[in-house]
């Protein structure tokens, strides 16, 4: 799994560095001059029953920076948190689990107007901790994977208010995932 691991990470160092270079040439399009986004999300993650764990509705925030290398392709980066209740089917112990990623993800655009339409996925290394599946309440890292839909309405020349939904599966058997519902503000330059 290491080796999946810094395989994803050089293809989105490639992404970036060659993105910068056609960037510099002229080679992509642009639109404007305000390729670069600082957004803020929060959210909550919503109740959940695949037969194995029930998730009731917690919260989740995110903090990332995107970078269009085109109209039509983005690449983000980011951090967040995300806590929701899960109870074991037959058990009935529900537990806290907090997930902190730390994620790369390539989205596909369609700009109509104001609004762009948005559609990708994604890697990340998630901290996890609490009871449900993690040894002795410690804190482990796994990897994971996303994928989402969303939308963005430009308010004015910088700002931006987006919405999404974004599904998580973290660790190679999908025991643990969630899907989040979030509604964000971004700042372009």
């Amino acid at each position: 799994m290491n080796n999946v691991r810094v395989v994803l990470l050089m293809v989105v160092v490639l992404l970036l560095s060659v993105s910068a270079l056609f960037a510099d040439s002229g080679i992509i399009n642009r639109s404007n001059d305000q390729n670069m986004a600082a957004i803020m999300k929060a959210g909550f993650v919503l109740p959940k029953d695949n037969g194995y764990h029930q998730n009731y509705t917690d919260n989740s925030f995110e903090l990332s920076l995107r970078y269009k290398l085109s109209p039509f392709v983005a690449v983000e980066g980011g951090s967040g948190y995300a806590q929701f209740h899960q109870v074991v089917v037959g058990n009935d112990e529900k537990v806290v689990v907090h997930a902190l990623p730390l994620t790369a993800s390539v989205k596909g655009v369609l700009p109509i107007a104001n609004v762009s339409l948005y559609a990708g996925g994604g890697v990340g290394e998630y901290l996890l901790w609490g009871d449900s599946g993690i040894p002795d309440n410690k804190v482990v890292g796994r990897f994971g994977v996303h994928a989402g839909v969303g939308g963005e309405l430009q308010l004015g020349r910088r700002e931006m208010m987006l919405l999404d939904y974004k599904r998580t599966w973290i660790d190679a058997r999908h025991e643990i995932s969630f899907d989040a519902v979030s509604l964000g503000f971004g700042y372009r330059f």
